[in-house]
C-alpha cells in the first residue's frame, strides 16, 4: 500500500515492478522491488514500523495529526524520489474523495 522499497535488509516478499525514479531531477524508469505483505494490516504495521523506528522520519512523526505538516515532513525526508511528493500527498489529503469519506464516517459515529 505504501510504496516501501525493499533493500538488501529487507527479508520478507518482494513484488518486482516497472515504476519512474526521479534522480537528479530526471524520471527514469526502472523496474524495482517494493516490501510485499499477506495483508493489509501487515502493510500498515510495517509502515508505522519504518516511520516509527527510523531517525529519518522523526519530523513526520512530530507532525501528529496536521495533514500538512505530514505531507511536507514526508517529502524533505526523501521517502519518495518524486521532488513533488509532498504536494501530490496534500492533494490527496485534502481532496474531495477523502473529505467526504471522512466526513462519512464522522457522521456514522
Amino acid at each position: 500500500m505504501f510504496g516501501i522499497k525493499a533493500g538488501d535488509e529487507w527479508t520478507g516478499a518482494r513484488a518486482t515492478v516497472d515504476t519512474m525514479e526521479v534522480s537528479n531531477g530526471v524520471a527514469t524508469p526502472r523496474r524495482t522491488a517494493f516490501r510485499a505483505y499477506g495483508s493489509i494490516e501487515d502493510s500498515v504495521n510495517d509502515f508505522a514500523s519504518l516511520l516509527k523506528n527510523s531517525p529519518r522520519y522523526q519530523d513526520v512523526i512530530a507532525a501528529g495529526g496536521n495533514a500538512g505538516a505530514y505531507a511536507a515532513s514526508m517529502g524533505k525526508s526523501g521517502y519518495a524520489t518524486d521532488p513533488d511528493y509532498a504536494n501530490k500527498l496534500n492533494q490527496i489529503l485534502q481532496g474531495d474523495t477523502l473529505q467526504a469519506a471522512l466526513a462519512a464516517r464522522i457522521a456514522a459515529l
